[in-house]
């Protein structure tokens, strides 16, 4: 069975979905990394200075930590990508940083003893304490195309999904296989008779055939049966309030493939019989029996014309096409 645009659909959703997930996570990785890296070289160096015992570890933490500005070319620029200011400023950091290495070099040589050194060394820790927290702003600012390329890469899929959905809408619309209102064939495919000798075939019996043509419920399967069939026939999996416009389009190509159920002996005669049998109430099982009893008689040519109890049926010889 050919298939349909909602399939054709539903693999692309699914191919865009796991192409963003794959790109997501991949680029998630290396942000990661990256955040991992700043940490290590940065704050965490910056913290172990603030919290230094003595001048000389202070001194040896803050020459790691401008080392490690400068191994993340983090010694220029800013933090921010709009707002800029002193505060977000690298080089004024780096500046900052440089001063407190001037100063802690100096202070390494006054005795721990003296009441200078500990000012001294208090001071420092402060300033320290208050300098800028530069490696998420960094981050940001140096891939900010990654950060926009994640989460842009989903609207991709997302406007898949809501293509999908607005032309499900359309199809599952009311008028959707009715074709009164814009001619027989129009209504939803475009017609293709190349397509049509190319096209697979099932078998479907007798009464699931009559059930459309003729409008009454006289097949074997009851709607099961009618539900096989213009599924079969529309490549849909059609919902109940899809069903007598489905019957609508079908029915006329049905009577094109099987002339002879549209012959009077059919249409007037058999079916007259079949309304009057009807009109009594039976059971259930009582009905069933009647309907077969009826649909014999039709395979043994009782009413005229001759109908073969299993037909070879062809879908709507249209593609798929929303028109």
């Amino acid at each position: 069975m050919r298939s349909s645009w909602k399939e054709q659909s539903r693999k692309r959703i699914k191919t865009s979905s796991i192409v963003s997930s794959i790109i997501t996570v991949l680029i998630s990785i290396f942000l990661i990394n990256q955040d991992y890296q700043l940490n290590r070289d940065i704050e965490s160096v910056a913290h172990r200075a603030q919290v230094a015992a003595d001048a000389t570890d202070m001194l040896e933490y803050m020459k790691e930590l401008r080392s490690g500005m400068e191994h993340h070319s983090m010694t220029h620029g800013h933090t921010a990508l709009i707002f800029k200011t002193p505060a977000n400023d690298l080089a004024k950091l780096t500046s900052s940083i440089d001063q407190i290495i001037a100063r802690l070099e100096a202070t390494k040589d006054i005795p721990r003893t003296e009441t200078t050194y500990q000012v001294a060394l208090g001071d420092i820790r402060g300033t320290i304490r208050e300098l800028e927290s530069p490696s998420n702003g960094y981050l940001w600012v140096r891939y900010w195309f990654l950060f926009l390329a994640g989460s842009g890469i989903w609207v991709w899929p997302l406007a898949t999904f809501i293509h999908r959905g607005i032309l499900c809408n359309r199809y599952n619309n009311a008028n959707a296989f009715h074709p009164a209102s814009r001619g027989y064939g129009e209504a939803i495919f475009s017609l293709s008779s190349k397509g049509a000798e190319t096209m697979q075939t099932k078998k479907f019996h007798l009464g699931d055939v009559l059930s459309i043509t003729m409008g009454k419920l006289v097949s074997p399967r009851r709607m099961d049966g009618v539900y096989d069939i213009l599924n079969f026939m529309t490549g849909e999996n059609l919902y109940a309030y899809q069903v007598p416009d489905a019957i609508n389009a079908c029915k006329h190509y049905l009577l094109d493939q099987f002339p002879q159920l549209n012959a009077p002996e059919i249409m007037v005669l058999a079916l007259g019989e079949l309304i009057e049998m009807l009109e009594f109430p039976h059971s259930e099982k009582e009905l069933d029996y009647l309907i077969l009893g009826w649909l014999s008689k039709l395979t043994c040519g009782r009413y005229g014309v001759k109908c073969e109890e299993v037909l070879d049926v062809k879908p709507i010889p249209w593609g798929c096409v929303q028109s």
